[in-house]
């Protein structure tokens, strides 16, 4: 029994799938990191520790993953 979906299709989903995950994930560090440098304020130390996490492990990823998924549409876009 056939689900009328080719192995495009379902390569598709999960690319979309993964990329909202990975969306999702680093939105998450972004929101969690903010909160941590407005409790850490008063520590200057920990500061710019804080502002490199946040960058390296939130918003630099997003920015990869919000590209694929720009990539992505425009590909659809055009195959469409």
């Amino acid at each position: 029994m056939t689900t009328g979906h080719s192995s495009s299709d379902d390569t598709n989903r999960q690319a979309v799938r993964q990329l909202k995950h990975d969306v999702q994930s680093h939105l998450l560090v972004l929101r969690m990191g903010l909160g941590l440098l407005e409790d850490e304020k008063t520590k200057p130390s920990q500061y710019g520790e804080l502002v490199e996490m946040i960058r390296r492990e939130g918003l630099e990823p997003l920015e990869t993953a919000v590209s694929g998924l720009i990539n992505y549409a425009s590909d659809q876009s055009e195959n469409s």
